[in-house]
């Protein structure tokens, strides 16, 4: 069904990707044919755990994926740096009950001192913090 100069509407059955996409409420933004076999997508989560969520699902059903680029919401205040860091921290397990890895140990990888990354951890989570409490996230 032709809706517009330059979209198109096809209804079709559903690969597997995009079933466990549309499993997780999460919104595709835009998608592009890579080749035959491959598909890029721009998704839109509530939130990283969805992200997570659709990591885990993806690879519970054998589909080979890789992520390009995170972008959290403006709102939080977050830098680009900030986002990547916080994303680091909890991907090297250093939020789990027993840490993978400490502080140091991913401060050197990131080649800071562990007091910049501290810092950057407290400020980081503060507005993470701040933007919960106010908005009831």
């Amino acid at each position: 069904m032709k809706t517009g100069n330059k979209t198109i509407w096809a209804k079709s059955s559903c690969c597997s990707a995009c079933s466990i996409i549309g499993s997780l409420d999460s919104i595709i933004l835009g998608s592009k044919a890579i080749n035959s076999s491959a598909i890029s997508y721009r998704l839109l989560f509530q939130n990283y755990g969805k992200l997570l969520e659709l990591k885990h699902m993806l690879e519970m059903n054998g589909i080979v994926y890789s992520i390009g680029n995170i972008n959290f919401k403006e709102n939080f205040g977050i830098t680009h740096r900030e986002a990547e860091i916080i994303v680091r921290l909890y991907d090297e397990g250093y939020f789990d009950p027993e840490r993978k890895l400490s502080l140091t140990e991913i401060a050197e990888q990131l080649d800071i001192s562990t007091a910049a990354l501290s810092e950057i951890l407290r400020k980081t989570l503060r507005k993470i913090v701040g933007e919960y409490i106010e908005n009831k996230l």
